[in-house]
């Protein structure tokens, strides 16, 4: 082989291996992303869009509430929509077997300054009263700052400063009462933060209870039923599967 010929078989093997390195780095990365569990494409399911025009349309519907986005596919027409294009929508999620049902309604969003519409998810009808859901788009942060490493100072040992460079993640969730005076008022509201490294403990949720003598108003006298049973289980109203419990009580004592 002539100078040529190993200079051009040199390139092409150092090449490959470059490739080959890159190729393993990123699928390692990809594999340990700190935000795969929240970035991640939600499902598709079946289920049908009812647009602003009073237009029904049926397909795959791929709800993505991280960035508040409704996409759409039947055959080869596909289209993403948002709150301001559709009244509602609707699809069977084959993840749980259950039918769930979205509005786009406005709202003035006092924890965001933002005014809608948005997309709220139905969670209860419970004829006086419904509870909605709403789930804000990510929000992310990049955070500098510097940190001290190494033992405490009153161990004795001088410490380092290091500079960190990382990303937090927070999103916010919202449960409201939607009154029969068509009013939406917020009643319990969660923060999820994370930050590079860490997975979100969602038991850890920062969640706050808001309006409760609302929602005493919407039961009536089988509030103080209610209230009791939340006491005599250790439930509590701002935490929203104890809530979800305590509605479906609710429920059975008014249909006995």
């Amino acid at each position: 082989m002539d100078a040529q010929g190993i200079r051009i078989r040199h390139f092409w093997i150092t090449n490959l291996c470059l490739w080959i390195l890159v190729f393993c780095c990123i699928n390692a990365s990809s594999q340990n992303l700190p935000y795969s569990d929240l970035i991640n494409e939600p499902d598709w399911h079946e289920g049908s869009i009812l647009l602003t025009d009073e237009t029904e349309i049926i397909g795959l519907i791929n709800y993505n509430n991280k960035k508040g986005t409704i996409s759409f596919e039947s055959g080869s027409h596909s289209r993403t929509y948002t709150a301001r294009n559709v009244i509602g929508f609707e699809f069977h999620d084959s993840n749980t077997g259950i039918q769930r049902i979205f509005y786009s309604l406005e709202h003035n969003d006092n924890r965001s300054s933002n005014k809608g519409p948005f997309i709220f998810e139905v969670l209860r009808d419970l004829g006086n009263f419904s509870i909605l859901y709403k789930v804000d788009p990510l929000d992310f942060e990049q955070v500098n700052s510097w940190q001290n490493s190494g033992p405490p100072a009153s161990a004795g040992q001088p410490q380092t400063l290091v500079y960190r460079n990382f990303t937090k993640i927070t999103q916010n969730e919202t449960v409201y009462l939607f009154t029969l005076e068509n009013e939406i008022v917020p009643l319990i509201e969660m923060t999820f933060k994370q930050s590079q490294g860490r997975e979100i403990d969602r038991t850890r949720t920062k969640s706050k209870l808001l309006n409760k003598d609302v929602l005493a108003r919407c039961m009536g006298d089988t509030f103080s039923k209610v209230e009791a049973y939340a006491k005599e289980n250790k439930m509590y109203f701002e935490d929203k599967d104890h809530l979800m419990q305590l509605l479906d009580f609710y429920w059975a004592l008014i249909n006995e």
